[in-house]
Formats: C-alpha cells, sequence, structure tokens
C-alpha cells in the first residue's frame, strides 16, 4: 500500500509541470516561465508532504535523468564540434 502511494505521489509530482506548460500554452504564454514558477513553488512544498519512499525513489529518478540530459548535450556539442566546417584558430582555443 504505501508503495501503490508513493507511486501516485511521483505521479503528481510529475504531471503538475506538465499541466502548467499545457495551460500558458493554451493561454498563448510562455510555457517555459510556466514550469519556471511551478519549480519554484512545488520546492518549496511537495519535499516537505512527500513520503519517505516516493522522496527516495523521485531523488534517484531526478538523478538519472540529470546524468541522462548532461550526457546527451555532451555528446551533441561534441558531435556538433566535428560536423561544423569552421576555420578553427587554435591559439583561441587553447586561450578558451
Amino acid at each position: 500500500s504505501d508503495e501503490h502511494g508513493s507511486i501516485l505521489e511521483a505521479s503528481m509530482l510529475l504531471s503538475w509541470p506538465y499541466m502548467a506548460y499545457m495551460l500558458a500554452e493554451g493561454l498563448e504564454l510562455s510555457g517555459i516561465v510556466a514550469i519556471l514558477f511551478c519549480g519554484i513553488t512545488m520546492s518549496h512544498y511537495t519535499v516537505h508532504n512527500l513520503s519517505q519512499h516516493a522522496r527516495k525513489v523521485l531523488t534517484a529518478f531526478f538523478k538519472c535523468l540529470a546524468n541522462l540530459c548532461e550526457t546527451f548535450v555532451f555528446i551533441y556539442i561534441g558531435a556538433s564540434t566535428f560536423v561544423v566546417r569552421e576555420n578553427w584558430k587554435i591559439g583561441f582555443g587553447f586561450w578558451s
């Protein structure tokens, strides 16, 4: 029963930013800003109201998601470095 409650908590925590985004887009406002303010508001209230099991599961999930996103960006930028044909200056590369 605790596991089912944790799944419900996790589902609600993940669905609120999506609902804020969809509402903002429906009203022709900025969805990114809606997600930002939803995250700021949720950070004050949700962490303290989650069960211990849900907190543990969501922390592991978001750490995994953050690592996947960071890896994707690293690979994407690294691959685009070799795809783009530019006249690279070695001195600027060492300076930066």
